[in-house]
């Protein structure tokens, strides 16, 4: 799975918006350091950038593939992964840190069906 930072200013800056969404404010410093960072990183998958990753399918609905990444990371490299999957299509369900089994941060991400079967959900109505 090749995971990208958006290279243009304004997905950049897509995902400190998202960042907001969630309630999570960074200050500007922090947003600089986003945008720093994720030009260091463009040009390399992200996926290949963390050691000690882990897929791990979860039983679904079967409509609906959902996995578990479990990665040995800080929790800002957890949270630059975690919108780096988002920006680059999945639905990541969920974060949260995990502290059992020797691994510190567990994503859950849904296959990009999931989009396509919301999408369709949305248009029924």
């Amino acid at each position: 799975m090749k995971l990208l930072f958006p290279k243009s200013e304004s997905g950049r800056s897509q995902i400190i918006d998202e960042m907001n969404d969630y309630h999570i404010v960074p200050t500007d410093q922090y947003k600089r350091k986003i945008r720093k960072e994720m030009i260091l990183l463009e040009e390399k998958p992200l996926a290949e950038s963390i050691r000690n990753k882990r897929v791990i399918k979860l039983k679904g609905t079967g409509k609906v593939d959902i996995y578990e990444l479990r990665i040995k990371a800080s929790t800002n490299m957890a949270y630059r992964l975690f919108f780096a999957i988002r920006s680059a299509g999945y639905i990541a369900l969920h974060f949260f840190l995990k502290k059992s089994n020797n691994y510190k941060t567990s994503i859950l991400i849904a296959t990009q069906r999931i989009q396509k079967y919301d999408q369709n959900q949305h248009d029924n109505k």
